[in-house]
């Protein structure tokens, strides 16, 4: 029992020292994303107005020289043009990224609508 809480607790530690967040620019991400689907740039572009910084996982001292890379998943706060309605970007690599090279992304709720859903009364 002992030996499986001590390899549990390394694998926890490992991966808390191998992945953490990090802020990335958005033309940074948009440069990278570009390269192998500039479709999805421009529509993301044409869809939302996206804030200047962001957040990506930042690769840990264990990736080597890739140490302080920031790596899809993205998340980027944003406002949808049409609607004005302030949301979550989440861009991350698609299902068949390893054969394409595509990202894709999500759009969630800003914090500020979460709360505002939470707090309004319910017509149930």
């Amino acid at each position: 029992m002992k030996t499986i809480i001590r390899l549990t607790l390394l694998i926890v530690l490992c991966t808390q020292s191998a992945l953490a967040g990090g802020s990335i620019s958005w033309d940074d991400v948009k440069s990278r994303i570009v390269k192998s689907d500039p479709e999805l740039v421009k529509m993301i572009e044409h869809s939302f107005i996206v804030n200047r910084s962001g957040g990506g996982v930042r690769l840990g001292p264990s990736f080597g020289e890739r140490q302080g890379e920031r790596i899809a998943p993205y998340e980027f706060g944003a406002e949808d043009r049409r609607s004005k309605e302030k949301c979550i970007l989440v861009i991350e690599e698609s299902e068949d990224y390893e054969f394409t090279g595509r990202f894709k992304f999500i759009k969630k709720p800003s914090e500020d609508q979460k709360e505002a859903q939470q707090a309004a009364p319910s017509n149930r």
